[in-house]
């Protein structure tokens, strides 16, 4: 069964306030002048799809304690947790309850390959309908797929 991904929105959650970028669908086109977050954006999505680690961006380290990345998969939609600076934290995935248009506490994962079923990696993929999927006899991450689409 084909499933879709759509990423709705990613958020850094601030001290003093929180920072977030909405996506539409289709090609989002990120743009700005130098050193202004462009590539920051794209590797807070990586960090949140279970990267582990991200750069230590001063700024962000000064004003942001996790990052929260909303995303559609298939006809449910889920809001991933991840604390930035304590990369062996467990990531929290919440499932939204569309009834009462709030998210709910849906599992906790581990930051680790694909082949652990407690990754955020093997739920990712079980979710995508990609489970038994191999490369070269080698199981992908679903950072992988993110990567190279």
């Amino acid at each position: 069964m084909k499933r879709r991904m759509l990423i709705e929105s990613l958020t850094l959650i601030g001290t003093r306030k929180n920072y977030t970028i909405n996506f539409k669908e289709g090609l989002n086109y990120i743009s700005g002048h130098t050193s202004t977050g462009k590539t920051s954006i794209l590797e807070m999505i990586d960090y949140a799809l279970g990267a582990k680690k991200h750069k230590s961006y001063i700024e962000i380290g000064h004003a942001c304690s996790q990052v929260e990345l909303v995303f559609v998969l298939g006809n449910e939609k889920y809001k991933i947790i991840r604390q930035l600076f304590d990369f062996n934290a467990a990531v929290i995935v919440e499932c939204c309850d569309s009834s009462k248009e709030r998210f709910l506490f849906y599992n906790r994962f581990e930051i680790d390959s694909p082949s652990n079923p407690r990754s955020l990696s093997a739920f990712l993929i079980e979710k995508l309908g990609l489970a038994n999927v191999t490369i070269a006899g080698q199981a992908f991450s679903f950072r992988d797929i993110y990567k190279y689409c």
